[in-house]
């Protein structure tokens, strides 16, 4: 017996050994994920990084342009400086004091590489330190690529106050730059007969640019968005997909994935939505670098993680015979044979046991903690918005995803009372729900919610939504089993569908509990001919009348259902049927059209007071009374039903022909017999914008047009489209288009 167990200690502790695979495989995955999360979340703060710098930088640039025209515009009311601008000077004085502003605004911007008026009537340039002819400057002095000495002199000055040219190369002081000349021809309200340029050293900004870097391999370019040409400290960089290139122009922030020279970098483009060189911006972070961080995370984890994994192995060893013990004491209790696998016989033995008993098994699998069993139960009776799905979602933990509700009420007639004394009832009651339980127990996952005697709420946790028929076939084979006892007890089942997860549980369960509503005042009517007390009657209403009403209801005929139940009233008045009787019927027709409401999701209990109550109130009327409550819950159903079928095609087809006019949501839902939230909702569903949106949408798609193929002013434009207001329609345009009207107008001509 000693050599047994001895025998089975090592098969044992081999064993345990092997599983120390397991760890160790998890702990690979689990480093393999570390390195994906960490490498991550490493890009999502480049990426945060590069857009605070990025915007930083570009905020800098704008403001010292933007500060650049505000100086000009203080120049307005030198009438010197504009009559040397204007070639209209009076004296060599006037050259003399324009140059020294010239050389002001030089020295007050590192980045201005030059400022020049160009007097394109006296074919003179001024600059901060001499005059120059036109032709000897533009092609010995500050010669630039692009632009020559003709380009200046046919030069067409815009409507705007300056105008962005697009970057070329110069060659000044024997240094090649990169320069971007920004042309103004107007200052504050003066018209400038000339035009002065103020050369932006491109260079020097990307050079500055360049001190963003957050990693030595980053590349930080500037992108042209009118010609997409990409500039970086060298000149004119490789060029990307024009795809890639037009999203960038599109969205304020972008990623993306690009190989530039084979290599493959992670690409962060902040576009900023208003500037006055309107560029974007790009960092270029290699993924060598990303890598390279995300490895020395990782060393420091396999430097934490292996003496742990090797303290694992020595607790493993030292303990193998104290986690031996445990089992070698319950198999000596169970009087089970130590030679072999002593874990395997233990498990099995425990099995047999369960399995001889199906009633311990169905309780150890089907019981919820008292705790949780509450929690449900408060769940179940609150109201939906308080407990929502988000709140429910993690409170108690099932097996599977998806549930369905089942209530069972057991109604017992005078006979049964006749027949059982208090106590042989309740044992009776109990025994039918230990049957109910036991059958579902069988198949699923049951579990049983406290409730008064009567009654029975069952919650079935199940793995899919397939099993609505055996859930129908238990219930059926149950009614079966009690057909022979339904003079003494009576059942009233209802089902719920099977949705997933607890909000889905509480839907299901208030649908059984409405589906239930009003069926035990069925089993209560007794039905009885004026003139035989004792004779019992008959109702005709069968399923195909039931069928029918719900089948027109569902479609929207609601004259149709309406004539089929006078058809069956007028029938069983026609037998002398009683008033108990017409309510027996008027009942099942009001749960059919409750039912038709709440598919529709049609409100039609206001007071939220339950089905069972509203019912408990129409059937207190006489049944003519009943009768036009029934009109009027038809009236409401029609009305739902006409709203519905709004022709969305004509509306928007109204919209696009009545855009320019002064046009308001209330407006056309009068005008279209439906509600502005109806109509509201159904715009949007549609078309993916808002009412406003859409309008504003077909405004400023006109507005582009006028503005490529016509010369009206902007006042004009906005007029006939229909904005009131020139500052609300420059907004608009703006946040759709991206750029104002008139910087549109400038781009498509």
């Amino acid at each position: 017996m000693a050599l047994r167990i001895k025998s089975t200690v090592k098969n044992t502790y081999s064993k345990i050994l092997i599983y120390v695979a397991a760890p160790a495989f998890i702990a690979c995955i689990f480093i393999l994920m570390l390195f994906i999360v960490y490498t991550n979340n490493h890009k999502n703060l480049l990426k945060e990084s590069y857009e605070s710098k990025m915007e930083a930088f570009y905020n800098l640039q704008d403001r010292q342009l933007q500060d650049i025209a505000i100086s000009l515009r203080t120049l307005s009311d030198d009438s010197r400086f504009i009559d040397t601008v204007n070639g209209t000077l009076t004296s060599s004085q006037d050259i003399t004091h324009a140059q020294k502003i010239l050389k002001q605004i030089q020295s007050n911007y590192p980045f201005v590489d030059e400022v020049s008026i160009v007097d394109r009537i006296g074919k003179q340039v001024y600059t901060p330190s001499d005059t120059y002819p036109m032709s000897r400057y533009f092609s010995d002095v500050y010669g630039y690529d692009d632009y020559n000495y003709n380009y200046w002199m046919q030069y067409k000055a815009p409507l705007s106050e300056k105008s962005i040219i697009s970057p070329t190369y110069t060659v000044a002081n024997d240094s090649q730059k990169i320069i971007v000349p920004i042309v103004f021809t107007r200052i504050g309200q003066v018209h400038l007969s000339n035009i002065i340029i103020v050369n932006v050293n491109l260079s020097m900004i990307i050079s500055d640019f360049n001190s963003n870097k957050l990693s030595d391999g980053s590349l930080l370019r500037i992108v042209n968005k009118e010609n997409n040409r990409i500039f970086d400290e060298n000149g004119i960089a490789e060029s990307l997909d024009k795809k890639l290139l037009d999203k960038i122009n599109l969205d304020t922030i972008s990623v993306f994935d690009y190989n530039i020279a084979r290599k493959k970098y992670y690409m962060i483009s902040y576009t900023p939505i208003r500037s006055v060189l309107g560029y974007s911006y790009i960092a270029a972070v290699p993924y060598s670098d990303i890598y390279s961080s995300s490895f020395k995370l990782l060393a420091v984890t396999l430097l934490f993680c292996v003496p742990l994994f090797i303290l694992l192995l020595l607790i493993i060893k030292f303990s193998s015979t104290k986690i031996y013990s445990p089992f070698k004491s319950i198999a000596t209790t169970l009087d089970i044979d130590t030679d072999g696998n002593i874990v395997n016989n233990i498990r099995n033995s425990i099995t047999a046991m369960l399995d001889s008993n199906q009633k311990m098994s169905s309780q150890i699998n089907n019981t919820l903690p008292i705790m949780e069993e509450q929690y449900l139960i408060r769940v179940l009776n609150s109201s939906e918005h308080y407990y929502s799905s988000e709140y429910i979602s993690s409170a108690i933990h099932f097996d599977y995803d998806y549930f369905c509700s089942v209530i069972i009420k057991f109604n017992q007639t005078e006979s049964f009372y006749q027949k059982y004394n208090h106590l042989q009832a309740q044992m009776l009651e109990c025994s039918l729900a230990e049957i109910i339980h036991t059958s579902f127990a069988a198949q699923f996952k049951t579990y049983i919610i406290p409730s008064d005697s009567s009654t029975l709420y069952i919650l079935l946790n199940l793995k899919g939504e397939q099993y609505i028929d055996n859930i129908h076939k238990i219930l059926n084979d149950f009614k079966a089993i009690l057909s022979a006892d339904e003079e003494d007890v009576k059942i009233t089942t209802s089902v719920g569908s099977i949705y997933s997860g607890l909000a889905g549980l509480k839907k299901s369960h208030t649908e059984a509990l409405n589906n239930i509503s009003g069926t035990t005042w069925l089993n209560r009517i007794s039905l009885k001919k004026a003139d035989d007390p004792e004779e019992a009657q008959t109702v005709k209403f069968t399923s195909n009348d039931e069928a029918v009403i719900y089948n027109h209801l569902l479609v929207g005929n609601t004259d149709d259902a309406l004539t089929a139940i006078d058809t069956i009233i007028l029938d069983n008045t026609n037998k002398n049927l009683s008033k108990d009787g017409l309510i027996h019927i008027y009942i099942q027709i009001l749960n059919i059209i409750f039912k038709v409401m709440r598919i529709k999701n049609i409100e039609y209990d206001t007071e939220h007071v339950g089905d069972l109550n509203l019912l408990n109130d129409i059937i207190s009327h006489s049944p003519l009374e009943i009768h036009k409550i029934i009109v009027s819950l038809f009236d409401i159903l029609k009305k739902s039903n006409n709203n519905k079928k709004i022709d969305i095609d004509n509306i928007l087809k109204y919209i696009q022909q009545h855009y320019k006019e002064d046009i308001y949501l209330d407006y056309i839902a009068e005008h279209f017999d439906t509600s502005s939230s109806y109509l509201s909702r159904l715009i949007k569903k549609e078309t993916s914008q808002t009412f406003i949106e859409y309008i504003n949408s077909l405004r400023i798609e006109e507005a582009k047009k006028l503005l490529k193929n016509t010369e009206k002013s902007i006042t004009e434009i906005y007029e006939s489209i229909g904005f009131t207001n020139r500052s609300t329609f420059i907004r608009v345009f703006k946040t759709i288009v991206g750029s104002t009207p008139s910087d549109y107008r400038k781009m498509v001509k």
